[in-house]
């Protein structure tokens, strides 16, 4: 009986990891102009629960809302960690990793209970015909999973190039090497 105690413990417990906790819908738009990659827009809407966990957590005076300071306090505690060095977002051109030195908050804010970031990676990129960007957002603890599909692709202004699609990048593994990211691999 012992045995099947721990048993079942060690699988409860496998299984209490062995998801995500957080959904992020996220939606990407790349910044042109003229002929240059300014960088990478994104949006992610979180999903209802744990965004009125968050607006339970950071509503200070208790008034449904979150106002700009509380906003703030919000975007600063918890971008920490999706940024950087250890940053969810990852953005390869032409094979190279794109440095993501600079994480720029737009906006925050809240729409039918869903917690909805507005988020900007700038730098800046020379177009060439035959270039390839790949663009790709998780998080290699699993903790938050990015949902996304080729209709989360923004297209505007960018009527130059159509070529796009989402691949599973089968050469990059997280998640003690069990899962595959999805990427938007983007041809110019």
């Amino acid at each position: 009986m012992k045995k099947l105690m721990i048993t079942i413990f060690f699988i409860v417990t496998i299984m209490a990891e062995a998801h995500p906790h957080v959904f992020l819908e996220t939606f990407v738009e790349l910044k042109i102009e003229d002929d240059l990659l300014k960088g990478v827009n994104f949006i992610v809407i979180m999903d209802e629960m744990n965004s009125l966990i968050y607006l339970s957590l950071y509503d200070l005076d208790n008034d449904g809302n979150l106002n700009e300071a509380e906003f703030k306090a919000l975007a600063d505690e918890n971008f920490e960690g999706i940024s950087g060095k250890n940053s969810h977002f990852h953005i390869k051109y032409n094979q190279s990793i794109v440095d993501i030195d600079e994480f720029v908050i737009k906006d925050v804010f809240m729409d039918n209970n869903n917690l909805i970031y507005k988020l900007y990676i700038p730098f800046e990129l020379k177009i060439n015909s035959g270039d390839k960007m790949n663009i790709s957002i998780y998080d290699e603890e699993y903790y938050y999973d990015y949902v996304y599909d080729k209709n989360y692709f923004l297209k505007n202004n960018i009527e130059r190039f159509l070529k796009y699609d989402l691949i599973e990048n089968e050469n990059v593994s997280y998640y003690m090497g069990n899962l595959n990211p999805v990427e938007f691999e983007v041809k110019f």
